[in-house]
């Protein structure tokens, strides 16, 4: 079925599939980034996540070491320092807490971080009222209350703590580990889709060699043949595409030089009975000629006279044609000397308006001196 397909429509096919199979492995690719750039996205949250909650952790620690200090610190103004920077990391630890809630999805993770809300809230009741005690002096009292309510419920905090930051590193590892699966996933399509696509593009680039190389070598060794003047060659190339087209049109050729071949022959016998009638004729045309000949001699000899009365002509016409140069040159001269005359005598024409102007003037200038006598 191929074989009747063109050069072209094969090449269609070749690189139509090709395409294909690139444009396939481009598709999977964009897929598989999207879904990696969700999954990084994700893994960025729980980075975070684990951020936030270590950093919960290490305020709530900062806070009851910065208690533990009040307790032995009977100057006021040292105290009022204590508190404020207690005050501070509170602020600070609610806030984180807050951020940890809003990037926190998942129906566990909400869960886990209410727990440590609740555990959180559990011990800052006392934890406050032994602050206050402090910074009133009653450090005893104080360090009761905080033994008493505070410490014995700090463990289920740190406990809540403690699984939340598990929690989001199990939940991280997870996504890091099915990131590793699709990207050896990837790997493995993209090699077999990389290897169908090269064997595809082999396939096609041998099948398309040997149908156009095999006839194309059978064309020649015809036409060599050919050449030779073998006539009784014949072409076995019957495929419909463009070398078989050829390969006809090489056919039909040798069958036409065949005929003109048989032709000829048939030309030739004819020539050659009239070969004898072609030599009579040429006899005669033989002494026609030598009579013309004659005629030629008589001919030339008048030409010859004729030749000498031209070259007379001419000597006379190149005296005329000097005689000619010299008036062009004479008359070439004339027309100078009337070009500046004519020059000259504008120049007169302007300078006979200027003196004209000026005696204009001189005359008006008389005339108010002739006033001015008049008057004096």
């Amino acid at each position: 079925m191929l074989k009747n397909i063109t050069i072209g429509k094969k090449l269609m096919i070749g690189f139509g599939i090709i395409i294909f199979l690139l444009l396939l492995i481009s598709a999977y690719t964009i897929i598989f980034i999207i879904s990696v750039n969700s999954k990084l996205h994700d893994v960025d949250e729980r980075i975070d996540q684990i951020l936030y909650a270590a950093e919960i952790q290490r305020e709530i620690n900062h806070i009851h070491l910065k208690v533990r200090k009040l307790f032995i610190v009977n100057d006021s103004s040292k105290k009022q320092e204590i508190f404020k920077e207690i005050e501070e990391h509170k602020k600070y630890y609610r806030k984180k807490l807050e951020e940890l809630d809003k990037i926190t999805h998942s129906k566990e993770g909400k869960q886990r971080v209410q727990n440590l809300i609740d555990a959180i809230n559990e011990t800052t009741e006392a934890n406050n009222k032994s602050i206050q005690l402090a910074m009133a002096g009653k450090n005893q009292e104080a360090i009761e209350i905080y033994l008493k309510e505070v410490e014995s419920k700090a463990g289920n905090r740190e406990k809540n703590l403690n699984e939340l930051l598990k929690f989001y590193y199990d939940t991280a590892n997870i996504r890091i580990k099915e990131m590793h699966d699709d990207m050896n996933m990837e790997l493995i399509v993209l090699i077999i889709m990389t290897t169908l696509s090269t064997a595809t593009a082999i396939f096609f680039g041998i099948f398309i060699s040997r149908s156009v190389r095999n006839p194309v070598k059978e064309i020649k060794n015809v036409l060599e043949k050919v050449g030779k003047g073998d006539l009784s060659v014949d072409i076995q190339i019957k495929s419909k595409d463009e070398l078989g087209m050829i390969a006809n049109s090489v056919h039909e050729a040798i069958l036409n030089i065949r005929k003109l071949v048989a032709e000829s022959k048939t030309v030739s016998d004819s020539l050659a009975s009239s070969s004898e009638q072609l030599s009579a004729t040429t006899e005669q045309i033989s002494r026609n000629l030598k009579s013309q000949t004659e005629r030629a001699s008589q001919i030339a000899s008048a030409a010859e006279e004729m030749s000498q009365t031209v070259v007379d002509i001419a000597k006379n016409a190149s005296q005329i044609a000097e005689v000619s140069v010299t008036t062009a040159n004479v008359a070439r001269e004339g027309r100078d000397m009337t070009m500046k005359t004519a020059s000259e005598i504008r120049v007169i024409d302007e300078s006979i308006k200027k003196l004209s102007e000026v005696i204009k003037v001189l005359g008006d200038r008389s005339r108010q001196i002739g006033e001015i006598v008049t008057v004096i």
